[in-house]
C-alpha cells in the first residue's frame, strides 16, 4: 500500500475479491448446512416433548385407574394406559439419539 500510483485497494494487484466471494459463498454455504441441522434438532425436541406428554398421561390414568370402584372403568382406563405405554415406547425407540 505504500505504492503512490495505486488510488485504492480495489487498484492493488495482490487485493483479489474472488477470494472474498469465495469465503462468503463458503460462509453461506456452512450457514445453510447449520440452518438444516438445527431444524432437525428443532423437530427432534418436539418429539421428545410430545413422548413425555404421552407417558405422563399413562401415568395419570394408571393412577386414576385405581380410584375408580367399578371394575369396568378401571380396566378400560388401564388399557388405554397400556395403549399409550405401547405407542409411546416405540416412537421413543425411533426417535435418534446422542449415542
Amino acid at each position: 500500500m505504500n505504492n503512490p500510483n495505486i488510488g485504492s485497494p480495489f487498484d492493488d494487484p495482490s487485493y483479489t475479491v474472488i477470494d472474498t466471494v469465495d469465503m462468503a459463498t463458503r460462509a453461506i454455504d456452512d450457514a445453510e448446512i447449520h440452518t438444516t441441522v438445527a431444524l432437525e434438532a428443532r423437530s427432534n425436541v418436539g418429539n421428545y416433548t410430545l413422548t413425555t406428554v404421552v407417558f405422563a398421561v399413562v401415568l395419570l390414568l394408571a393412577g386414576l385407574s385405581r380410584q375408580f370402584k367399578s371394575r369396568t372403568v378401571s380396566v378400560a382406563l388401564g388399557i388405554v394406559a397400556v395403549v399409550l405405554l405401547v405407542i409411546g415406547l416405540g416412537v421413543l425407540i425411533a426417535l435418534p439419539t446422542l449415542f
